[in-house]
């Protein structure tokens, strides 16, 4: 098997060069296929986040907050700092009697900013229902997505639910983020159990939203993801049905979505070229030409997403990207 790699180019020549580690496995930690080294110790990051949930769903957190599945999807996730999001983490931190100074992420420019185009209509109409609830533009804010506070955060809904974890057992929440306080010990317990591995064998590092990140082999990660799914656990159960239920990033789906439109449009130009010439030499440069440009675009389309995910209950495909 030939192992797989990302090249990155800069006109025909290689620049840098990725080598890529591979694990799928099952519930039961059998291998249904390996790339690379599959003990490859790897950093979760925000691939943690479900795992990081479990608690808050195991320890009555959920039921004593009333957490919505939506709210949960949202612990559960990373998200595009859109107004609609930020107002439902900031609905879940003032039911919990939290105030958005006791997040330990710090704040950044919504990201809803960046993926979503000027000209889209999901853009004006978020602008317009923004303006309709009252909203501003403060300084280092962006039209339509509020100030760059520390709701705003991708990571805003996770910090959140590590403070409702926090609050039912009369855990202190200063220090909530770091690697002695009780609930990092617990998300701790909870990632080695469903990775089959000791808490204490778990690497750990600060992320970039400020909380522990853990390290594991690659393949005790897929452990853990198959388990998630296969286990029949009811707080599992319950925060994939929440994300399931929920997998809206609609700034991102737009951005993606409008490219995907660009890439066809120029196909269908390119293809209408090919067939415009009015003699046999002009038409085999124009078909040389135009097979240059539709490889160009299939690279393109490629290094758009890594996946489309299709579901019975979206009207349209969900790009993975």
């Amino acid at each position: 098997m030939n192992p797989l790699r990302i090249e990155s180019r800069r006109g025909t020549t290689i620049e840098s060069l990725h080598r890529v580690s591979v694990v799928v496995a099952d519930a039961a930690g059998r291998r249904v296929a390996v790339n690379g080294d599959p003990a490859f110790p790897t950093f979760m990051r925000s691939a943690a986040k479900p795992f990081q949930a479990l608690p808050i769903v195991e320890d009555g957190a959920t039921e004593r907050f009333g957490v919505s599945q939506q709210e949960l999807a949202l612990i559960c996730a990373s998200h595009n700092s859109e107004p609609d999001q930020v107002a439902i983490v900031r609905g879940l931190l003032e039911r919990i009697g939290g105030a958005e100074e006791e997040l330990a992420c710090g704040p950044h420019r919504p990201l809803a900013a960046d993926f979503t185009l000027p000209t889209s209509p999901k853009r004006q109409e978020r602008q317009e229902r923004q303006k309709g609830r009252g909203g501003t533009l403060t300084p280092g804010g962006s039209p339509g997505h509020g100030p760059n506070g520390r709701l705003a955060s991708n990571c805003s809904g996770k910090h959140t639910g590590m403070l409702a974890l926090a609050r039912p057992h009369g855990w202190t929440t200063a220090g909530y983020h770091e690697s002695a306080h009780p609930v990092q010990r617990r998300c701790r317990e909870s990632l080695a159990r469903w990775s089959g591995l000791a808490p204490e064998s778990l690497g750990e590092a600060v992320d970039g939203c400020g909380v522990v990140t853990f390290a594991l082999p690659l393949r005790h990660l897929a452990l853990a993801y198959a388990r998630l799914v296969a286990w029949g656990h009811a707080a599992a159960r319950a925060s994939a049905k929440a994300m399931m239920a929920h997998p809206e990033l609609a700034a991102a789906q737009a951005y993606v979505d409008h490219a995907y439109v660009c890439l066809d449009r120029m196909r269908d130009s390119v293809e209408r070229a090919a067939g415009s010439a009015d003699n046999e030499v002009a038409a085999l440069a124009l078909e040389a030409w135009a097979r240059r440009r539709l490889r160009t675009f299939q690279d393109a389309e490629r290094g758009l997403v890594f996946g489309r995910l299709t579901l019975d209950a979206q009207p349209r495909p969900l790009y993975v990207g």
